[in-house]
């Protein structure tokens, strides 16, 4: 199966990863479309079947244009599936109007918008009827609206980099949060006990 990742909010690369990793070692076919900004990070290109880069800052003037683009890469590479990393940006709610009819599912970063959110409710679920939340704290505390399915997801692949040599007392304990650190998106007090 030919599956298309698309990353147009220009972060979040943490859930590429895992994702390009799961599919490549199920003998998916994975292309990425994300922007360029991004396209150096993506660490294991021998794993993508073709890459599609996109502007780094979308603004709306682009967005008709660029939706075209992205439906004809989906048409010549004979895309089945996408899947959606930061659906919750305005681009993608215009994007879904001008793709085919495909397999949409989308990575919701702030989970709480599949609860009461409009743009969720009547438009982007037009086309898009599952998604993922990132973990299941979020997920247990979400209701999510009727016509969406909703599992967890943990981005916990992440490829061999150069390491960085620092000095950490003994005595300290580190916590890296990848990505924004709000306490609606994670359970950080669960974390720090």
């Amino acid at each position: 199966m030919n599956i298309l990742l698309l990353e147009a909010g220009g972060s979040h690369i943490e859930c590429m990863y895992s994702l390009i990793h799961i599919l490549f070692k199920n003998k998916e076919r994975v292309f990425v479309a994300c922007n360029k900004k991004l396209v150096s990070l993506l660490k294991e290109p021998a794993k993508l079947a073709g890459l599609l880069e996109l502007p780094d800052d979308i603004n709306k003037k682009q967005h008709f244009l660029l939706s075209l683009k992205i439906r004809k890469y989906i048409k010549q590479q004979k895309i089945e599936a996408v899947v959606v990393n930061t659906t919750e940006i305005r681009f993608i709610r215009d994007l879904l109007f001008l793709l085919p009819k495909l397999n949409y599912t989308g990575i919701i970063h702030g989970a709480k918008r599949l609860e009461k959110s409009f743009t969720f409710g009547k438009l982007i679920s037009r086309k898009m009827k599952k998604f993922f939340v990132l973990g299941d704290y979020l997920l247990s505390q979400l209701n999510p609206q009727p016509v969406f399915k909703v599992a967890s997801f943990y981005p916990v692949y992440f490829p061999e980099v150069n390491a960085c040599l620092v000095k950490k007392d003994v005595n300290e304990i580190w916590i890296t949060i990848p990505g924004k650190a709000e306490q609606n998106r994670k359970d950080y007090l669960g974390l720090m006990q």
